[in-house]
């Protein structure tokens, strides 16, 4: 029998996403990590991008997560608490694609007014272009 993580992901809206998987790929602040069983435990923060889950079938689950932190315990559990969790098939990538340009579009407008709250720019654009660059990569073609 395989080793196998049990992983939960909460948002704030509540669990998310439960399961025994096989590993998990997060992108964090320092760069892209996969936990595997028998880890080593380990607290680390997620920034915008791409969780990818393997399951017991060996089949890849791709979500685009915002900020949050995972927290790797001993007894092979992970729990990852973060903003929000899309599926990478449900991202209209059109969408997200006008929400990227909307959002630097308003961060260039805003360059010229004081008291200009730059960091909430820079998290949307992020967001969106995570959240384009994500749904793009699993895009399914017709």
């Amino acid at each position: 029998m395989k080793d196998h993580i049990a992983l939960k992901v909460i948002t704030p809206e509540g669990i998310a996403y439960e399961s025994s998987v096989v590993s998990v790929t997060l992108p964090t602040t320092s760069g892209e990590i996969t936990l595997l069983s028998r880890h080593q435990p380990i607290i680390t923060t997620i920034r915008a991008g791409e969780l990818r889950i393997v399951d017991d079938s060996g089949a890849v689950e791709p979500f685009f997560v915002t900020n949050g932190v995972a927290n790797m315990h001993k007894d092979n559990s992970l729990v990852i608490l973060i903003d929000h969790l899309e599926t990478a098939h449900a991202i209209d990538v059109d969408h997200a694609q006008m929400a990227y340009e909307r959002a630097r579009q308003l961060r260039e407008e805003a360059i010229h007014v004081q008291d200009v709250d730059f960091a909430r720019f820079e998290a949307m654009i992020d967001r969106e272009l995570g959240r384009v660059t994500v749904g793009r990569k699993y895009r399914r073609h017709l």
